[in-house]
């Protein structure tokens, strides 16, 4: 094999991991935008409660801890369907 060849070789196997990297990356962002979304669902939902004063006080860093541990669960039930 000439060293074109084998450069030519190398170079379409480097673009074929490079689009394997891209389908990763684009499900890996699908996942984190749709955890995002069940996150604000379950904040919107905290926030319709009557007691929002009351949650709000205890602390906004625990609702959103709160809101992404519902949007986890989700994403986990998801996955057993």
């Amino acid at each position: 094999m000439s060293e074109y060849e084998n450069a030519k070789e190398i170079s379409e196997s480097i673009d074929s991991v490079a689009a394997a990297l891209d389908d990763i990356c684009q499900t890996l962002d699908e996942c984190a935008m749709l955890r995002d979304r069940f996150a604000m669902a379950a904040l919107t939902g905290m926030f319709a409660n009557a007691n929002i004063d009351r949650l709000v006080a205890e602390s906004q860093q625990h609702m959103a801890e709160t809101a992404y541990g519902f949007a986890d669960a989700m994403l986990e039930a998801r996955k057993k369907k």
